[in-house]
């Protein structure tokens, strides 16, 4: 998940930005290389252009369809180690990877992505016209505390989840090769992995048709078993039940979407097909575990 870093003394960045065609561009750095960035408060999701993650090496994680005024395209979703304006920074951002030429070209060249609500809420924003200056000042509680594990006990007051697992004979694995993946549990032979993908002002119902797509894309020789309503934390869910193949071998696996905290968060649990059954009840012991929280809400 995205984490914040400021290294201001006071917390507040102050950033210079020079003005085309009445959009705010700044100077920043992707995975520590410069970048020239639109700062664009009405875009939900940091965007980079396909040639600019090449150079600064963010690498695609996977296809997804986004919706354009031409109609359907293809669009690849890649993780940013880091993003930063001065000293105002954001770690494992999950970011869109496209074709920016044509924006490019509009204002003059030079043009590496647009900086979205993911990064831009994570800080108190004041823009001087006259000065041409933006300030960043981090808000209350936006900092990410490192994940906690006592016992069989997950909790992560930075994106408001605590889970448990079964027994020791289930790792908890936190560091994960995507940035949307928070958490991984596993054993010898199953895994239950949990991602949060950071969205606004979708529910799970304008969801449902985008993940049943998505998933034949990402699993190869996927087929369907049955979906239907479910829950999770107290919230209303949808369950996923398929076959699919993952890295050569055979697997069945359960996905539970549900919505909460402008997040998408999915909950995928993989075994092979004989053993799916018989780690059912553990795979159920996780899930009922599951406590979806605002990352600010104090606990007792």
């Amino acid at each position: 998940m995205a984490e914040l870093e400021t290294s201001s003394p006071s917390g507040a960045v102050v950033v210079p930005f020079e003005l085309k065609a009445n959009l705010i561009v700044v100077d920043s750095r992707l995975n520590d290389q410069p970048a020239r960035l639109v700062f664009d408060t009405g875009a939900s999701q940091t965007m980079i252009d396909a040639r600019a993650a090449s150079r600064v090496g963010v690498q695609s994680m996977e296809k997804r369809w986004a919706r354009g005024a031409g109609g359907d395209i293809e669009v690849a979703v890649g993780g940013v180690r880091s993003l930063a304006l001065d000293r105002a920074a954001v770690t494992n951002l999950t970011c869109i990877i496209s074709d920016m030429a044509g924006i490019s070209e509009k204002l003059g060249g030079g043009i590496d992505g647009v900086l979205g609500f993911d990064f831009n809420s994570r800080f108190q924003i004041t823009i001087d016209y006259v000065r041409r200056e933006l300030t960043l000042l981090p808000t209350h509680g936006s900092s990410a505390a490192q994940p906690t594990i006592e016992g069989n006990r997950f909790r992560s007051g930075s994106i408001g989840l605590e889970l448990q697992r079964p027994d020791d004979a289930w790792t908890f694995e936190t560091e994960t090769p995507f940035p949307q993946i928070v958490l991984v549990i596993r054993n010898d032979v199953a895994s239950v992995s949990i991602q949060a993908q950071e969205l606004y002002g979708l529910t799970l119902e304008q969801l449902l048709g985008d993940i049943a797509e998505s998933l034949p894309r990402q699993f190869e020789r996927y087929e369907r078993i049955e979906d239907g309503a479910s829950s999770i934390s107290d919230l209303p869910a949808h369950r996923f039940d398929f076959r699919a193949v993952q890295e050569g071998s055979n697997v069945r696996c359960r996905l539970i979407a549900a919505v909460a905290n402008n997040r998408l968060w999915t909950i995928t649990c993989i075994a092979p097909p004989e053993r799916f059954d018989v780690l059912a009840s553990a795979f159920q012991q996780i899930l009922d575990s599951v406590r979806i929280t605002s990352a600010s809400e104090p606990r007792g």
